[in-house]
């Protein structure tokens, strides 16, 4: 589906069905295109359709990211509010001084400290937090950077235990509603907290449509949600190479 926004731009109707074409070869579900804030085109390649949820696996961690800004700009906690200072009461022991070191800022950033020489299995745990609080950090916090799903889970057990709104439910309020996403979903863990670093799953558009948020830093509708420091925020690197959350 094009309309007329989209043959407004100029842009040839039969040269982007052969890019569609193109894609799909390339196992295309759908393609939902934003300019200007304005919908451009919509393609769902059967047996996908414009209602159907997609997986977004690790692009969740962009939404997790985005929910960790609204709670920045509400003041909930600082970069460099220490992890241990907001988790300690769901632990049952003293963790060493060097993970009570760890910050916000060192979650959002992946630079824990701590590298996985196998393929992470955390999530096999009962205890999500108290496998976080338990490792042997081989780095100094904030120095080295490892691409990781501990992370963001900890950033999404840090909001429902700050608001006791779980992340989907938080970014409902601070987001979702504004941008008229309804139909989505997120995977939860055994403690019932939302996974965080993936599980979310929503519409094409609606992924469309965050993007369009992004680039708009922080507004829609006229109406700014999140202040443009906070998106600026997130490509912002500290140590090399190294993006909030992979600088959405």
């Amino acid at each position: 589906m094009i309309n007329n926004n989209f043959l407004q731009e100029g842009i040839s109707p039969s040269y982007f069905f052969q890019y569609v074409d193109t894609l799909t070869n390339l196992n295309l579900h759908s393609l939902v295109i934003y300019k200007d804030n304005k919908l451009l085109s919509k393609v769902y390649i059967a047996p996908y359709n414009e209602h159907e949820k997609q997986i977004l696996f690790s692009v969740s961690k962009s939404f997790t990211a985005i929910a960790m800004m609204f709670a920045l700009q509400n003041k909930l906690f600082t970069l460099d509010t220490t992890i241990y200072s907001l988790l300690k009461h769901k632990l049952n022991f003293e963790p060493t001084e060097d993970i009570k070191s760890i910050t916000i800022h060192h979650l959002l950033s992946m630079t824990y400290g701590f590298i996985d020489k196998e393929i992470q299995d955390f999530y096999l745990k009962d205890d999500w937090i108290s496998e976080a609080f338990s490792l042997k950090l081989q780095t100094k916090p904030g120095t080295s950077f490892f691409y990781n799903n501990r992370c963001p889970f900890l950033c999404s057990a840090i909001i429902q235990e700050l608001t006791g709104k779980n992340l989907l439910t938080y970014l409902q309020e601070k987001l979702f509603s504004y941008l008229n996403i309804t139909n989505i979903s997120w995977e939860k863990n055994t403690q019932n907290y939302d996974k965080g670093s993936w599980g979310l799953s929503l519409t094409t558009e609606d992924l469309a449509k965050f993007g369009q948020f992004i680039l708009n830093k922080g507004s829609w509708n006229n109406k700014q949600l999140l202040a443009p420091e906070y998106i600026e925020k997130l490509p912002n690197a500290s140590v090399k190479p190294l993006n909030l959350f992979m600088g959405i």
